[in-house]
């Protein structure tokens, strides 16, 4: 026999999904009714059958084993189609029925009764009904009652999906204010909102205090307000509802001052109030961010120290090198200077290879200059006075296309500068700037004291908090993209055209600022110019300034020992202190020279040592001299400056330096200062 559907099957059966009866273990309520359908009926079998789309199913049996058949085989799929009590007095007699494998095996039903079970919108779930092995009749009584029966069953029934109901309603809301609960006091941000514009719909306290906004102002709005990158948001929104699974990511969002905050998303597609909607999980990594930002900034740092003290040290040995040839070039020529006559046709070539030579010699102090190992001449200054001194140089170099704006600050902090170095900051900035408005501009050159503490100066590792004389130099010109911004340091890069620059103008001024303890910052966007700021600290404590005195150049008739391992250095400086009428003794390194010290101690006046020398260096030689002869005076001799650091007695009175490339002045000035500075005793 096959299934003919209601006309309302589809209806009926989402019905009888509804009361979630099916497939549950018996009940005493059920078991009884069915019993008292048999006794009423005095029928062996009676069952509560329930109908779904492909089977028929017993909530209760009376006199049968089995808890289910197949829809096509039952009496009460007739009853349900027909909705009304069926009555099958003879099943044999029944054409619908003869054939069943119900009627012709187990269990040979020969007479069947079933009541409809009618539920109160109209839908026949399934039967009450009652089974005989033989034919019969029921009485009117018993016809009733098997209906009154029915209808009880079905009281149970929607009885017990209401006892269903209030139990599922009292756990979820337990489960709501449990969830309520677990919400309001995450430790991470929560926001429910809309898929559709991204509105809020609900928040929880960690939102409000990590977002800074009160809920009343959340709810409503869209989280694109907030979204520093809104089409990234969109992105991921798409991504989450196509897959309906957990989706992280991490984005950055804004509090309410503006303040951007950096999140860990973990984000998943629910049910809320009725409708679909997006739970976020948002955690706030900002710290974590920061830290890994300066972690970065500080191995970048790192790098750059690096890259520059190895650069650092081959300038110096280039330096070194180098200044021991431009001391041959600077002092030969100034030496033939003095002896030619004013009209001679040789002077004006002459002087060309001398001042060669004093541009050389500037090149390799810029060099000494980035790689942060130049000599320093350091004293308490004023920032303003200082820009004041080169602001007739710049005028004169900028050009009249130029406008040029000085502003000086009031209440600057003193600085513990070399003026000389922090002029050259000066000119460079302002040289760079000129070349980046070729069609003109405006330059303006400010100055200001600041505060700053620990917080301010995280991107800057090596600066100590305190009190800041700041410069700023503002240009109007065509400005950097970050590449070349990222670059500007580096030695010997530059965007000019080629015989335009050396690359070196910044790299001197980064090297002077460090130099100097303090740093800069650089602010620049295409096309509308470029701002370097200059901070450099506040001198707090009592420093001994490094200016030298005043020289007073005259020659003398005392005893010099000369150490110099460069041929041509030696003889030359040989040639200067007779002139001079100096006795000179002459060693090629620091083992003759300390041997010809004691063999002719009592009539040497000074030892003028070069640092760098083979077998014995200047800082040995030194310190050996100085333990035969304490109050000997000692001018050291170097091309390359850092070798003094470690060299120089600060408490010493009888210890000098002179700088390579050197003249006729400096050397003989520098001669005169330390023999003059002897201890009478000595003399």
């Amino acid at each position: 026999m096959s299934v003919q559907w209601p006309a309302n099957e589809p209806a009926r059966l989402e019905a009888l999904q509804r009361y979630a009866v099916l497939d549950t273990l018996p009940e005493q309520a059920f078991d009884d009714l069915t019993q008292l359908a048999a006794l009423i009926c005095q029928a062996p079998v009676a069952l509560i059958s329930l109908t779904d789309a492909r089977r028929q199913w017993f909530k209760a049996r009376v006199g049968f084993d089995v808890r289910e058949i197949p829809r096509e085989r039952a009496f009460c799929d007739q009853a349900v189609r027909q909705e009304s009590l069926l009555v099958i007095e003879d099943t044999l007699e029944d054409e619908r029925f003869r054939d069943t494998p119900l009627v012709v095996s187990g269990p040979r039903a020969r007479f069947y009764a079933g009541a409809p079970l009618r539920t109160g919108d109209g839908f026949v779930l399934g039967t009450l009904c009652v089974l005989d092995l033989v034919p019969r009749r029921l009485t009117g009584t018993q016809v009733e009652a098997l209906e009154a029966l029915g209808r009880q069953v079905v009281a149970q029934l929607e009885l017990r999906r209401q006892l269903q109901e209030l139990e599922r309603a009292a756990r979820e809301r337990a489960a709501s204010e449990e969830y309520r609960h677990l919400f309001q006091h995450a430790n991470d941000a929560i926001l429910i909102f809309a898929p559709e514009g991204e509105i809020v719909l609900d928040v929880n306290d960690k939102a409000c205090e990590v977002y800074g906004r009160p809920r009343e102002q959340f709810i409503g709005m869209s989280l694109r307000a907030i979204s520093v990158d809104p089409t990234r948001g969109d992105h991921e929104l798409r991504r989450l509802l196509r897959g309906g699974t957990d989706h992280h990511f991490e984005t950055t969002q804004l509090r309410s001052d503006g303040t951007p905050i950096h999140f860990q998303i973990r984000s998943s597609v629910i049910e809320f109030r009725g409708r679909s909607a997006v739970l976020s999980i948002n955690r706030d990594v900002t710290a974590q961010v920061h830290a890994q930002q300066a972690l970065a900034r500080s191995e970048e740092h790192l790098r750059q120290s690096q890259k520059m003290q190895s650069l650092g040290a081959l300038a110096g040995g280039v330096a070194h090198d180098f200044n021991n040839l431009l001391t041959v070039i600077v002092a030969s020529s100034d030496l033939v200077l003095r002896h030619l006559p004013a009209d001679s046709r040789e002077r004006p070539h002459i002087d060309d290879v001398l001042q060669a030579g004093r541009r050389a010699a500037t090149l390799t102090r810029q060099l000494l200059a980035f790689g942060r190992r130049q000599q320093l001449a350091r004293q308490l200054i004023d920032l303003n006075t200082s820009i004041g001194d080169v602001m007739k140089l710049i005028r004169r170099i900028i050009g009249e296309d130029i406008e040029i704006e000085v502003r000086p600050g009031s209440g600057l902090p003193l600085i513990f500068a070399d003026p000389a170095q922090i002029e050259q900051v000066v000119m460079n900035l302002a040289v760079n700037a000129r070349d980046a408005m070729p069609d003109g501009g405006r330059l303006t050159l400010e100055t200001s004291p600041v505060e700053l503490d620990a917080a301010a100066l995280a991107d800057h590792p090596h600066a100590l908090p305190g009190r800041y004389a700041r410069l700023e130099v503002r240009d109007t010109g065509v400005g950097m993209n970050p590449a070349t911004l990222a670059r500007i340091f580096e030695p010997f890069f530059t965007t000019k055209d080629p015989g335009k620059g050396t690359g070196l103008g910044l790299a001197v001024v980064d090297g002077i600022i460090e130099q100097h303890e303090g740093f800069l910052e650089v602010a620049s966007t295409p096309g509308l110019g470029t701002t370097f700021r200059v901070f450099l600290p506040e001198e707090v404590g009592e420093r001994v300034s490094s200016v030298p005195g005043v020289r007073v150049v005259r020659g003398g008739s005392e005893t010099i020992l000369v150490a110099e391992d460069e041929p041509m250095v030696r003889s030359l400086a040989h040639e200067i202190l007779t002139g001079l009428g100096y006795t000179v003794l002459l060693a090629r390194d620091g083992v003759e020279a300390v041997e010809m010290f004691r063999e002719h101690q009592r009539s040497c006046d000074l030892v003028m040592l070069d640092v760098v020398m083979p077998r014995l260096g200047g800082r040995e030689a030194y310190a050996q001299i100085r333990a035969l002869a304490p109050d000997m005076p000692v001018l050291l001799v170097t091309g390359y400056s850092p070798e003094l650091a470690e060299q120089r007695s600060p408490d010493s009175d009888v210890t000098l330096v002179l700088q390579k490339p050197y003249d006729l002045e400096l050397l003989e000035g520098k001669v005169r200062e330390a023999l003059d500075r002897r201890p009478a005793s000595t003399r």
